[in-house]
């Protein structure tokens, strides 16, 4: 019996978990689109009422990037610590969004994962100040 309710809650627990997943289809820019047009699609974890860890994957399954968004006005702003991925799985770039802008330093590597010339933007303008060798 306390095996069958066990089961019993972790099954519940996964099922309501598989409910809060949303997603939407994007195009090459990371833009939301149609399905038809779409080479990406993003799904959505809720965090809190604003805030969504995101995973955005290639049709075929192919993980381009993880990060967090956060929602204003009804439209998806990045916000916080993203990864994007080369379509061999090497990691192509990390660093920070600040409301929908890259901010302060970005790794990079090439698709082997040897890192490359960072990049730095200024704070909350998403310029490139400078490229950065280490």
């Amino acid at each position: 019996m306390k095996f069958n309710l066990a089961f019993l809650f972790l099954f519940m627990s996964l099922i309501s978990d598989c409910q809060e997943y949303n997603f939407d289809y994007l195009d090459i820019y990371l833009d939301v689109t149609e399905k038809k047009d779409a080479i990406y699609q993003r799904v959505l974890k809720p965090l809190d009422e604003s805030f969504f860890s995101a995973e955005i994957l290639s049709l075929d399954g192919l993980v381009k990037a993880k990060g967090v968004y956060f929602i204003e006005d009804q439209e998806l702003i990045p916000h916080g610590y993203f990864v994007f991925f080369h379509p061999n799985g090497e990691k192509e770039s990390e660093g920070r969004y600040k409301v929908g802008y890259k901010v302060e330093y970005w790794k990079r590597y090439d698709s082997e994962g040897t890192e490359k010339t960072s990049k730095y933007y200024e704070s909350d303008l998403g310029n490139l100040i400078q490229s950065i060798s280490e």
